[in-house]
């Protein structure tokens, strides 16, 4: 197989992956949530968190303190980081593996929170449980990453 063929089947799969996560639900608290919204609204988690830890900081009594709670909706970030490895995959291999880990890196990130902002009001909710559309998103990063250490992999051999 010819590395354009494999070079399109890791992005396509990568793709695919992602878009059919936006399908299922992702993660569950009181309810489990549409993957979409999550999509969606994910940013909006991230500057509340941004709010929340400039509270938690700038409050003298607090410092030393550590919030477990706050970070979990910083993991939405690997989205950017998912969309920025798929538009360099073909022009510029190591940025593309860069953020695919780091995407990755963030996505699995979500895994160590006990609690995520669940609502518009900025209230903290535990996570009780992951569904389709965590392992999914969590998968179309892996593929990308995967794929390019199997390209690196394959440029290495030709090379030799």
């Amino acid at each position: 197989m010819d590395n354009k063929k494999v070079d399109s089947y890791i992005f396509y799969t990568s793709f695919a992956l992602f878009i059919i996560s936006l399908t299922q639900e992702s993660y569950c608290t009181n309810q489990c949530g549409d993957s979409l919204a999550v999509f969606l609204v994910g940013g909006l988690g991230v500057l509340f968190e941004i709010g929340a830890l400039t509270d938690k900081y700038l409050d003298i009594k607090t410092i030393g303190e550590v919030d477990y709670a706050i970070g979990a909706t910083f993991s939405w970030l690997a989205n950017p980081a998912l969309l920025i490895a798929w538009l360099t995959y073909k022009e510029s291999r190591t940025t593309s593996h860069v953020f695919s880990i780091l995407s990755l890196a963030l996505m699995l990130s979500f895994l160590m929170f006990d609690e995520v902002i669940d609502n518009e009001a900025g209230h903290y909710n535990k996570i009780v449980g992951y569904q389709a559309g965590y392992w999914l998103w969590l998968s179309s990063s892996a593929v990308l990453a995967a794929g390019a250490l199997l390209r690196r992999r394959i440029t290495y051999h030709n090379k030799v």
